[in-house]
């Protein structure tokens, strides 16, 4: 009975040591409250809470299993376990504990929300479905579980379910940040750009903006086309936090974009400063190397974002580098590049026109004469691909096919600058002694 009194005197005193954020002493009452008593389940928990707080992750992840061992009918120390899994990073051992979790407790959400977010970071996306629907027959509220299985459907580009499952979220857990952001995403991929603007202006009107998630908006208003409303944001949430380089890199694109190039150059140095070798300053850099004819720099920093980074994640992004690998001179590798990322086999006309582009540039005629008639077919007054075309063929010495792209083009678009300054190269190359290669070739 002593031990027993000695041990709750202990625990009492952990309490007050916690309620001070006094983590030392709280450890160090509570290992002598177990002491006296190994049995206490609820001591080992308190513990395990304490060391997680403190930053003591793997001893925390000890006294949660001691926790659990001595109730085994208990929830929380396993679901405490999962979760301290789960942000390590160590989702297929956050797997076990949160199933077990959800066996002692079938309506815990969190239990169920994180267990789907493992599956799904895991790339179990079915059993992660699995997680998911079992949830459902058992939880009274499952917004998070909604939100969590709409994730795993993006990540699977599934964007049909995926909107529903945010829609379910939503519903029922209006009041989840960021959650309409997300949303807005998905529909911005599929190009449902009103419904998006929608839901971003919901979630701008509901108040105050975290940082983080003004600017994942601005991002989202660029991809919308919408740079003016995105560089408003950006000015707000660099106010309220002036250190965020993402931010700050944004706007510098954003402000180049609209020409106007000090105040880009202002941002991105600020997010340069901020975070050494960011993912796109090196890329921004270049872009404004070129703009100012320093091209020597521009091949340095675009080497420097390949080398560390690769490609940008989004497209945007990776065709502005590939461009600035054309007007580097490096052609063939921003070609290369290109057929890695998009393939030659596309519909998209602004990838289609940097790759005939790129191919010219390359000297690869044959596929990049391909590639215009195929932009010829879907855009039939795409000025540039009759240039591309009656270029190569002056510059291989077809004059006679060269006139046939010049007059097609012409035709079709007969006030354009470069069609009609090629005309007159043309003539000149007539005019040179062409005619006499011309005569020649109608005899062949």
């Amino acid at each position: 009975m002593a031990e027993s009194t000695r041990g709750e005197q202990h625990a009492r005193r952990a309490r007050d040591f916690l309620r001070q954020g006094r983590f030392v002493e709280a450890e160090r009452e509570l290992r002598r409250a177990i002491a006296s008593n190994p049995a206490r389940a609820d001591w080992h928990f308190n513990l395990g809470w304490t060391l997680e707080t403190a930053g003591r992750h793997q001893d925390a992840l000890i006294a949660y299993a001691r926790a659990a061992s001595s109730a085994p009918k208990e929830r929380d120390p396993h679901l405490a376990m999962g979760l301290l899994f789960a942000r390590l990073g160590k989702h297929a051992e956050a797997v076990k504990p949160l199933e077990c979790a959800m066996s002692r407790d079938p309506k815990c959400e969190t239990a169920c929300a994180m267990l789907v977010r493992s599956h799904a970071l895991l790339g179990q996306h079915d059993d992660a479905e699995v997680a998911y629907y079992l949830g459902l027959q058992t939880l009274d509220h499952a917004a998070t579980c909604h939100l969590e299985m709409a994730r795993s459907l993006v990540q699977r580009k599934d964007a049909v379910r995926a909107e529903q499952c945010f829609r379910k979220a939503l519903i029922e857990g209006p009041s989840i940040p960021g959650i309409r952001a997300e949303l807005a995403r998905v529909l911005v991929v599929v190009g449902r750009t009103k419904d998006a603007s929608a839901l971003l202006r919901d979630e701008l009107n509901r108040g105050p903006t975290p940082p983080a998630l003004g600017h994942e908006i601005a991002l989202l208003m660029s991809q919308m086309d919408r740079s003016r409303e995105a560089l408003d944001l950006l000015e707000h949430v660099i106010r309220a936090e002036p250190r965020h380089a993402l931010a700050h890199l944004l706007a510098s694109r954003l402000c180049r974009r609209q020409g106007q190039l000090q105040k880009s150059a202002h941002h991105l140095a600020a997010a340069r400063r901020l975070a050494t070798g960011l993912p796109g300053t090196a890329l921004e850099q270049a872009l404004h190397c070129i703009r100012r004819s320093m091209i020597p720099q521009a091949r340095l920093a675009l080497e420097e974002e390949l080398s560390r980074h690769g490609l940008p994640a989004d497209r945007a992004g990776t065709l502005e580098l590939l461009r600035a690998l054309l007007d580097t001179g490096s052609a063939p590798r921003s070609l290369a590049l290109l057929r890695g990322r998009f393939g030659i086999v596309t519909d998209n006309l602004e990838v289609l026109r940097l790759a005939s582009r790129a191919a010219f540039a390359s000297n690869n005629f044959a596929l990049a004469g391909g590639i215009a008639r195929r932009i010829l077919v879907k855009e039939p007054t795409d000025a540039a691909s009759f240039s591309n075309l009656a270029q190569a063929a002056i510059d291989r010495g077809a004059l006679r096919v060269a006139r046939v792209w010049l007059r097609r083009g012409l035709a079709k678009c007969p006030q354009d600058v470069g069609l009609l300054q090629l005309l007159v190269a043309w003539r000149w190359k007539v005019a040179v002694g062409g005619w006499w290669r011309m005569l020649r070739s109608r005899r062949g």
